[in-house]
């Protein structure tokens, strides 16, 4: 008789095949209740009956201890709720388990890595451009430095070296003002920023900034002449001085979808804003860059906008370890950026950057650490606003 936890492990061809009982742990020979079927259990054992099992099957044996095993009725069978346990079924398990392995590989293998201090020399030409950026931008008229980050140092001090990578954001609050007029989920990639780094594909010193193109694809900007031209002026006025050929380009300027996560808040602006910076402020990694007001700085230019702010901030220790091979994410997918914003019903939102999403429009790695992050920061978020 099979038993109520018995599991088999045999051909549809053979008329008796090897139960394992989960209950006693013992191994018997029993009439297959499915003789005569098209699929076998386990098209490996071949001689279940009378011998012991080999080692696959004791193998097997400790998958299905380990696993919950689904229970399935064979049409026309006797022996109601029995596991079966399937060819089909037993691949699946071993690649789910091949799958753990060489997750949990991959995790060790970067926690135990000797990362070794970036040369002081590789900073120097990263160094004067973004030098060169600093002083085009306090110089010029109508815009304001709001913070700059210097990505490498800052992960050096935790112990997660990087290449440079040094992004400087400042405000033009006309044009920023003028850009939510139209859609204020665009404020995520406000105010205007630049990035200093050096190219993982040549070695040397770079720039780089995103295009109107791209926050008029991102955001479905309408096509407003006078908006391009200021954005665009804007972006050389900061490059003054700096060659053609040191200012590099992505390789696209679209997105397959707007590339944002967002959270419903069940709470009023205020309260979400309060949850999110107490949140961020918990975090002992965590380094807090500012608050840009968006409603207040364009109400000052004429657009009344629903309340909108901007929250900068980052983890120095994460990031360089997910900039490692990607410096560029330094300029939009670090640090940070929490948009909390609220809708003409009153809803209240809070949207920021899917992480893999712009790696993938940057087309370069989504590697592990910055799916931590990206989980982290789902996960840790979410929660503050239950």
């Amino acid at each position: 008789m099979i038993p109520a936890n018995g599991v088999i492990c045999g051909r549809r061809s053979e008329k008796v095949a090897m139960v394992y009982d989960r209950e006693s742990r013992a191994t018997s020979c029993q009439t297959n209740p499915w003789h005569g079927g098209k699929e076998d259990y386990d098209s490996k054992s071949k001689n279940c009956c009378p011998e012991a099992p080999g080692d696959a099957g004791r193998s097997l044996y400790r998958l299905i201890l380990r696993f919950n095993v689904p229970l399935l009725k064979h049409p026309g069978s006797t022996a109601a709720s029995l596991p079966l346990f399937t060819t089909s079924m037993k691949k699946k398990y071993l690649v789910a388990s091949f799958a753990l392995i060489l997750l949990l590989a991959a995790i060790l293998v970067f926690a135990l890595r000797d990362d070794e201090p970036v040369s002081p020399s590789r900073f120097v030409e990263p160094d004067k451009l973004f030098e060169t950026l600093q002083a085009n931008i306090r110089n010029q008229p109508g815009f304001e430095v709001i913070v700059d980050i210097d990505h490498a140092r800052l992960a050096a001090e935790v112990g997660s070296p990087m290449p440079p990578s040094h992004v400087l954001i400042w405000s033009d609050p006309e044009l920023e003002a003028a850009i939510l007029n139209h859609n204020p989920l665009a404020a995520i990639d406000l105010p205007l920023r630049v990035l200093a780094f050096e190219d993982q594909k040549t070695g040397k010193a770079a720039v780089i900034a995103n295009s109107y193109d791209f926050v008029a694809q991102r955001y479905s900007l309408p096509d407003d002449a006078i908006v391009r031209e200021r954005y665009e002026n804007a972006l050389a006025k900061a490059t003054k001085g700096i060659p053609e050929t040191v200012i590099a380009k992505f390789p696209s300027d679209t997105m397959t979808d707007l590339g944002l996560i967002t959270l419903d808040s069940p709470h009023d602006f205020a309260t979400t804003e309060k949850l999110i910076l107490e949140t961020i402020h918990a975090q002992a990694d965590t380094v807090s860059f500012g608050v840009v007001d968006f409603t207040a700085r364009s109400r000052e230019h004429g657009v009344a906008l629903e309340p909108l702010r901007l929250i900068l901030f980052g983890a120095p220790g994460p990031g360089g370890k997910a900039m490692a091979s990607a410096p560029t994410l330094g300029l939009d997918a670090f640090c940070q950026k929490f948009l909390i914003w609220q809708d003409e019903g009153g809803s209240v939102h809070v949207s920021f950057n899917d992480l893999l999403a712009l790696a993938k429009r940057q087309n370069v790695s989504g590697g592990l650490p910055l799916r931590v992050i990206n989980h982290r920061l789902k996960k840790t978020f979410s929660t503050a606003l239950e």
